[in-house]
């Protein structure tokens, strides 16, 4: 009992350490760590609850300048993505699941470092927000990861940092909840 523990913390200070740095990605790193040494359902409760927390946090830190415009597409997407994502990881073998996160975690990380510049996203609007929504809440509701496939499309879009968190930002507290 004393390891499961001892690695919960490690994996909440390390995760809590790089998302206060970089302000997002604390389920990525929290995640693998806990999947060490807890169930599947486990770790993506936890997941979901530290989310919920550090998102409202931001969210509150972004009260008085917030618009819900932009987020709406992707809600909207996420609303319906969920259910399904929570069906399919209720039916996978835990250990099929741990692998499949493991092979997103390289593939998600490998891109942020590698960084290929695949110009900016103009065309396809709110209804490829609303696409990439769906997405995510499927992501999420296996994983609890609703942020990355959300946050990198709103990196690819033509907005400026303070656009992107006005459409992520309140997209990942509702999927959270």
């Amino acid at each position: 009992m004393t390891l499961v523990i001892g690695l919960f913390l490690v994996g909440a200070g390390l995760a809590g350490f790089v998302s206060g740095l970089v302000g997002f990605a604390f389920a990525l790193v929290a995640a693998p760590v806990w999947l060490r040494v807890l169930d599947p359902l486990e770790v993506i409760a936890l997941v979901v609850c530290f989310g919920v927390l550090t998102q409202g946090y931001a969210l509150w830190n972004m009260r008085r300048e917030i618009d819900l415009r932009p987020s709406l597409p992707f809600i909207a997407g996420g609303i319906v993505g969920v259910p399904l994502g929570v069906s399919i990881v209720r039916a996978i073998d835990p250990h099929l699941f741990q692998f499949a996160i493991g092979i997103f975690m390289i593939a998600y990380t490998g891109f942020l470092l590698l960084r290929p510049d695949v110009g900016r996203i103009r065309g396809g609007g709110r209804p490829a927000d609303a696409a990439i929504g769906f997405v995510s809440g499927v992501l999420g509701g296996m994983t609890g990861f609703s942020g990355p496939i959300v946050t990198l499309w709103c990196a690819l879009r033509p907005w400026n940092k303070y656009e992107q968190r006005q459409a992520y930002q309140p997209y990942l507290l509702v999927m959270h909840l």
